[in-house]
């Protein structure tokens, strides 16, 4: 017959922490962002975001594998956001370009500034979004890393024992 131990210690309740209310929004995020890459096709980055998710998923049940590899995962995610920045800043004056594209050709001039311009405004929150997450991710990474936080996190036996 088969006994499912328990821990002793896990029937203490948990106390709050931000750090676990940042484990549960960016595995929201990652979610959302799975369905995004699933819509378009986009099965690299889908493959990358069902790691990140059961990366997320072991971090907030807070097994011990999951903590180091939420740290590696979030200084990935930082670069990432980094770079893909830093991208669309480099390109930031092609909007110039297309903006004199578009008064180029009178007929459809308007239809095209109007793209333009949303497209640009999208670029922005884009960009703000990603300096608010870079430093986040950073300061999630350094938190998990940290003696109290490390403390909390347990190793899980799967095993059932028989008698």
């Amino acid at each position: 017959m088969a006994v499912l131990k328990v821990r002793s210690d896990a029937a203490s309740p948990r106390r709050f922490a931000i750090w676990s209310l940042a484990l549960w929004v960016l595995l929201l995020l990652a979610g959302y962002a799975g369905l995004q890459y699933m819509q378009h096709g986009e099965f690299v980055y889908l493959a990358a975001t069902f790691v990140v998710i059961v990366i997320c998923v072991a971090a907030i049940m807070r097994h011990e594998w999951a903590r180091s590899a939420m740290r590696a995962t979030t200084v990935v995610l930082a670069l990432y956001a980094l770079v893909s920045g830093v991208a669309i800043l480099v390109h930031w004056g092609d909007f110039d370009k297309a903006r004199q594209a578009a008064l180029a050709q009178p007929q459809t001039a308007d239809l095209a500034l109007f793209m333009i311009e949303r497209t640009r405004r999208t670029f922005q929150v884009v960009l703000g979004l990603k300096a608010i997450a870079i430093p986040l991710l950073l300061w999630l990474g350094w938190v998990l890393g940290q003696p109290p936080v490390r403390s909390q996190f347990h190793r899980r036996d799967m095993r059932f024992s028989k008698r």
